[in-house]
């Protein structure tokens, strides 16, 4: 064999090289694409599975009928409350942020704002809410606000813990 076949056989089998490499690379990213995806919403549903055991404890429920009824709330019940309606706008703001970053799908997310609409729609709820606003993402804050038809009607720049909870009394 010449050097100048062998120069040209190597040219083409280097080029095969490069678009074999190519397409297992684009073929592995899909995978882990799919494997963050899946992950994605495996810690979605995990985190509502736990919220939700947690909602269902007699004690929290009374405290969420309370809430719910406008009925008045001891300090106690104030504070589980509190941390109760946290876990639950982190929990669906995360899964908007996976949502905003194509690792859920957009009709998953869908169906967990009926329940953060539920949650809110009390007036303690709505307290909290437009109290913490500073502390939720604003394009999340603000497409709940229009999914769940919640009105400005009063927005404070309280945005303690301590300000939130005398709010509440």
């Amino acid at each position: 064999m010449r050097p100048k076949n062998v120069a040209d056989w190597a040219e083409v089998i280097s080029a095969f090289a490069v678009v074999t490499s190519l397409f297992y690379l684009a073929f592995s990213v899909q995978q882990n694409t799919d494997a963050v995806r899946a992950s994605a919403l495996n810690n979605v549903t995990t985190d509502i599975g736990t919220l939700m055991q947690v909602g269902a404890t007699k004690e929290i429920a009374t405290i969420t009928m309370k809430a719910r009824n406008d009925e008045p709330l001891s300090e106690t019940e104030k504070e589980q409350f509190l941390y109760w309606f946290f876990q639950n706008i982190a929990l669906t703001e995360s899964a908007w942020l996976h949502r905003e970053q194509s690792r859920i799908d957009g009709g998953y997310y869908e169906t967990m704002v009926p329940f953060l609409c539920y949650v809110v729609d009390n007036k303690t709820g709505r307290e909290i809410w437009f109290k913490w606003k500073d502390s939720i993402t604003e394009a999340f804050w603000l497409e709940t606000m229009e999914k769940c038809g919640f009105e400005k009607a009063y927005v404070t720049t309280i945005s303690s813990p301590k300000s939130a909870m005398k709010a509440m009394n």
